[in-house]
């Protein structure tokens, strides 16, 4: 199995594991108790470094979150999935359609 990701994809994740230094991040609870992300993530740099990724756009994101997946980063696969959750959260379906719509299109047809 081959991953395809992208130079900047792999640079979060290096940038995330380089950070960790071979320690697990936190992870917020699940279900998400609140949907402010701020508040969930108890490490402000893994905050500041999903909202950049995020704030690039949401397929960012999402490759940045099944790249975590495809290596066995758990905690960062964790955090991206609680990123979007968080966004997600309260929402009705109509708002939730319209940020899923940013996200590649293999992902919609999930």
């Amino acid at each position: 199995i081959t991953l395809m990701c992208s130079e900047s994809t792999l640079g979060y994740v290096v940038e995330f594991l380089l950070h960790q230094q071979g320690e697990e991040a936190e992870v917020p609870a699940c279900p998400l108790p609140s949907k402010d992300f701020q508040e969930l993530v108890k490490d402000p740099w893994c905050y500041d470094l999903l909202h950049r990724v995020l704030t690039k756009s949401l397929y960012d994101l999402v490759a940045l979150t099944e790249a975590a997946n495809y290596m066995h980063i758990e905690s960062l696969l964790h955090l991206g999935a609680a990123t979007i959750a968080s966004r997600l959260k309260g929402r009705n379906l109509k708002e939730c359609q319209d940020f899923l719509a940013q996200a590649p299109p293999r992902v919609r047809e999930q």
